[in-house]
């Protein structure tokens, strides 16, 4: 997420964590939540991750924050690469609130694959009585 950011808007600085007072702006505010899991197997989960980025900016013009809203839903697209692999983005919402912050939150959904190493010892001999 911020390198799609950084490259699209190189100038604004991106944040991580809570919002901070007497900070520079505009800003970007980027928060990455798991929401939910699923165990598809013993090798294999299921995971929505909640993407939140807000833009901070000091003129709070609403004609502003509604063309950088199209400007983050355009350099994301409905592919965003994480790693070695392009996750497509769910629920998309954009809004502005009554203090001039724009959010714009999307889901991602993937599955991933867990590397279980064997910890029981393997048997050698089976012994049978009768």
């Amino acid at each position: 997420v911020d390198k799609v950011l950084d490259e699209y808007f190189p100038e604004i600085p991106i944040h991580a964590g809570e919002v901070e007072e007497g900070m520079t702006l505009p800003a970007f505010y980027v928060d990455v939540i798991p929401t939910a899991f699923k165990h598809q197997s013993e090798y294999c989960k299921e995971m929505v991750v909640q993407v939140s980025i807000k833009y901070l900016t000091a003129s709070k013009k609403r004609l502003e924050l509604i063309r950088m809203s199209d400007e983050i839903a355009r350099a994301f697209d409905l592919v965003v690469l994480v790693r070695d692999r392009y996750l497509q983005l769910f629920d998309i919402n954009s809004k502005i609130d009554e203090e001039g912050t724009l959010s714009f939150d999307f889901e991602l959904r993937f599955v991933t694959f867990m590397d279980r190493k064997e910890t029981a010892e393997i048997m050698r001999y089976l012994e049978i009585t009768q």
